[in-house]
């Protein structure tokens, strides 16, 4: 169980270190935070100003579907490890 609560903690603090990587380059629409982004910024075709477009629900839901994959991750590893304890048998 407190392997679980590991992934757990690894996977949100991964989320939130995911929340500052810049996706795309930076000439054009390119953005902040991944999977899910924080700010995306986009050209505007009469001016040529970077205009944000923001978003601060990645703050949430970054860490939360890191937790899940990590978690999902422990599972998949708990399940490899009890069928091959059982094929030692």
């Amino acid at each position: 169980m407190k392997t679980f609560f590991w992934f757990l903690a690894a996977g949100a603090l991964a989320g939130l270190a995911a929340c500052f990587v810049t996706i795309g380059p930076s000439n054009g629409v390119h953005a902040q935070g991944f999977p899910v982004p924080l700010v995306f910024w986009d050209r505007n075709p009469a001016t040529g100003d970077l205009v944000p477009y923001e978003g601060f629900a990645g703050l949430l839901l970054n860490p939360l579907c890191f937790a899940l994959l990590s978690l999902a991750l422990w599972a998949l590893l708990r399940l490899v490890r009890r069928f091959i304890l059982s094929r030692g048998r």
